[in-house]
């Protein structure tokens, strides 16, 4: 299962003496700051919609965000219950220039921080004494993407006319997390106690399209739409601490599976479509739809909040 802004695919695993486990669950941090890092990708400052030689943009958007979710998740192994919640901070850059007639560069920089005291429950609904909760804590994480490449332009033979650009190059993201995770059972058996971390990169390809729509002088509707896709969705896990693992022999358990070098899944996809407002004077941009419009890729389980502004500056003609 993708959560929200493209992460955790779920994966089940049977393993002989012990239920499916979900160990995804067991990164969470690191798929929580992904999955923001997706859905402020899929809401940028978007390089120029103009390429004449000589012109250039740059452009920059704060963003401040808070995710939650409470759902009911189905498996071959019972039902889990899945709380938890988080909230963070971000800053987008993009710049692009004009190579020739129609024709452009753009350079894209996402980065946020993600927190959580506690940022997820994952409470087993099974009878079973067996199954296990999982718990985690103290979460910080952080994730970067960075995409350069071609910007070539459609339409737009006046300055006012519509304009349609199509932007697309490589990516690759950076991700750092840390938290704490502590597996119990049904009847309130501690399993493990430990900590994760890890961190890495990610390469993949990003494509994205906008459109100019002038509103006289002084608006412009701006909506677009961006699609990335990772090569690998595998994700670095180490285990510093283990405070308690009172199943060393279980290669079913979260801490166990980590410990023998067993790679969790995060997210391998991320996209989504938008509105932004410009006041064409100031250079202004407001993403009208990013408070409630879920990303293509993903997730509605989770519930996220989003506010950011777009202020760009050059010659570039608005």
């Amino acid at each position: 299962m993708k959560k929200l802004f493209a992460a955790a695919l779920l994966i089940l695993i049977a393993l002989t003496g012990t239920s499916a486990r979900a160990l995804h669950e067991t990164v969470f941090a690191a798929n929580a700051a992904d999955a923001a890092n997706n859905r402020l990708l899929a809401n940028p400052p978007l390089p120029m919609l103009r390429y004449s030689p000589g012109q250039w943009k740059l452009g920059v958007a704060p963003y401040v965000y808070e995710a939650n979710e409470d759902f009911l998740e189905m498996s071959p192994s019972g039902s889990y219950r899945q709380e938890g919640s988080y909230e963070g901070g971000g800053l987008g850059m993009t710049g692009s220039w004009a190579i020739a007639e129609r024709w452009g560069v753009y350079a894209l920089v996402v980065g946020n921080r993600t927190m959580g005291k506690n940022i997820l429950r994952y409470d087993s609904q099974s009878s079973s004494p067996a199954q296990q909760d999982y718990f985690l804590s103290d979460a910080k994480a952080t994730s970067l993407a960075l995409s350069a490449g071609i910007v070539r332009q459609f339409f737009g033979e006046s300055e006012d006319g519509f304009v349609l650009p199509v932007f697309a190059g490589p990516v690759v993201k950076h991700y750092n997390y840390s938290h704490r995770v502590i597996e119990k059972q049904n009847n309130g058996t501690l399993v493990s106690d430990y900590d994760v971390k890890g961190s890495g990169f990610i390469p993949g390809v990003l494509v994205g399209a906008q459109a100019g729509i002038n509103l006289g002088k002084s608006w412009q509707l701006n909506p677009f739409a961006i699609l990335g896709l990772l090569l690998t969705s595998e994700i670095n896990a180490t285990v510093p601490t283990v405070r308690v693992n009172n199943f060393p022999n279980a290669p079913g358990q979260g801490v166990n599976r980590l410990l023998s070098g067993e790679k969790p899944d995060g997210g391998d996809a991320f996209g989504g479509i938008g509105l932004n407002v410009v006041y064409r004077p100031w250079s202004l941009s407001l993403n009208v739809t990013s408070p409630f419009l879920p990303a293509l890729i993903g997730s509605t389980d989770l519930k996220t909040n989003i506010f950011s502004l777009s202020w760009a500056f050059g010659n570039f003609k608005r």
